[in-house]
């Protein structure tokens, strides 16, 4: 009798971004045959339900479920951002992670509903790393973690260096500082600006609550057993070897849109719909960068050319992203 597959549990931050990259991890998972249990907030599922297709998209996967945690909103229809401001709305968002969001995860984790669960308990935690507590919830109770980084790999590193920009002075900047080469980024220091940095390290104190929480939440997140990346090594090779350095079990699997369309078409025929809409993505890309590049259109176009190029192999049966997957399952698999 062949061994249960793993009950992984996958859990993103609440934002819709997050949610939609974790979704297609998910989705890459089950055609694999791994029980996956996603967790959403209670508003964020209700709105999935009333405006997409999410159960239908899941329904063919036995070993697949959703569950919900709350989010501080849900018994209240009417919140809306209002005239707030986008600082306002995230300190907001971080103050309900880790005053509502965190409690509701910790209590689902230890509940019974999963000590029953027909799958088996739970064997992985696949968090977003933005949610960094859930790979301390996962070490206390003995399960192997798995920070999902759907961010950029540049944006990745970034937040590694976070304690190095305050040390040299690189953050807080001022307004009129925003062309200032940012230097203490390894492997960035040429073309790093102030104004590339993400919008947390605009705060005007190295202290503020926002910059913070991402740093705990990113010291949290290095502690995971394996990290995942959302990009394919041929794309961000130089920054990859920099992050190795410091999680040197890294699996790089994207772009995960293209490699769950690899994965279907190696277990169902293609559809005829999915090449016309890739291809009728693809001129509609053409046309905006004619319409907005000008003379430095062709350009433009070879270099989109060439990186497309370089995801599609990167994806294919013995690409390095496809590679870094059945890694990952096997990983899954083993330690899990």
């Amino acid at each position: 009798m062949a061994p249960a597959e793993p009950h992984v549990v996958i859990f993103p931050f609440p934002v819709q971004g997050h949610i939609n990259s974790m979704l297609k991890l998910a989705e890459i998972l089950c055609l694999s045959g791994i029980n996956v249990t996603f967790i959403n907030t209670q508003q964020n599922h209700s709105r999935h339900l009333s405006l997409g297709n999410l159960h239908s998209r899941f329904r063919k996967f036995p070993g697949f479920c959703f569950e919900t945690v709350p989010d501080g909103l849900s018994d209240d229809p009417h919140h809306s951002a209002g005239s707030r401001s986008s600082h306002d709305l995230v300190t907001d968002m971080f103050n309900r992670v880790e005053n509502v969001i965190r409690p509701g995860f910790e209590e689902l984790l230890t509940s019974d509903r999963f000590k029953s669960d027909a799958r088996g308990p739970v064997s992985c935690i696949i968090a977003d790393s933005v949610l960094g507590f859930a790979i301390d919830v996962a070490a206390e109770q003995g399960i192997p973690s798995i920070s999902f980084r759907t961010i950029s790999a540049c944006c990745t590193w970034i937040y590694f260096c976070s304690p190095r920009l305050a040390e040299n002075g690189d953050i807080p900047f001022k307004d009129e500082d925003m062309d200032r080469l940012v230097r203490s980024v390894p492997g960035m220091e040429s073309f790093l600006r102030c104004r590339d940095l993400p919008s947390f390290y605009r705060a005007k104190e190295v202290n503020h609550p926002n910059l913070e929480f991402v740093n705990a939440a990113n010291s949290y997140s290095i502690k995971a057993t394996a990290h995942i990346l959302n990009t394919f090594e041929g794309l961000d090779a130089l920054i990859l070897s920099h992050l190795r350095s410091y999680c040197p079990n890294l699996y790089t699997v994207g772009p995960l849109n293209a490699l769950l369309n690899t994965l279907r078409s190696t277990t169902t025929k293609s559809s005829p719909s999915s090449s016309v809409s890739s291809n009728a993505s693809l001129a509609t890309v053409e046309k905006l960068i004619r319409e907005m590049m000008g003379d430095k259109r062709e350009e433009l176009m070879k270099s989109t050319a060439k990186v497309a190029e370089m995801a599609r192999k990167s994806v294919s049966r013995d690409g390095s992203s496809y590679c870094n997957y059945e890694a990952l399952l096997e990983f899954i698999r083993k330690t899990c």
